[in-house]
């Protein structure tokens, strides 16, 4: 069964912060990106993972200062957290 685990994925260095991720599922599969709600983390969406991972290649992301992802120094606003979804998703 897939799911989130916090120790099998990668992290990805984004203005100043390190962004932690995961991928489970279909490496051929289309690409479907998880985002948590605030004060949570990927594993938010294990429940949901079973039936996710038999079609889709899911990428969970920890955003800034939640689950393994640090905060970094930068200002935190909606327009960057989009642009690190953007960057994280294409690896």
């Amino acid at each position: 069964m897939s799911q989130f685990d916090h120790r099998s994925g990668q992290s990805i260095e984004i203005d100043g912060a390190s962004l932690y991720y995961e991928i489970v599922g279909q490496d051929d599969g289309p690409a479907l990106l998880l985002l948590h709600g605030g004060f949570g983390d990927m594993e938010d969406f294990n429940g949901l993972l079973p039936a996710l991972s038999r079609k889709y290649r899911v990428i969970g992301v920890d955003s800034r200062g939640h689950g393994r992802s640090t905060l970094g120094e930068v200002p935190l606003t909606y327009q960057r957290l989009q642009e690190e979804r953007s960057r994280s998703s294409t690896g």
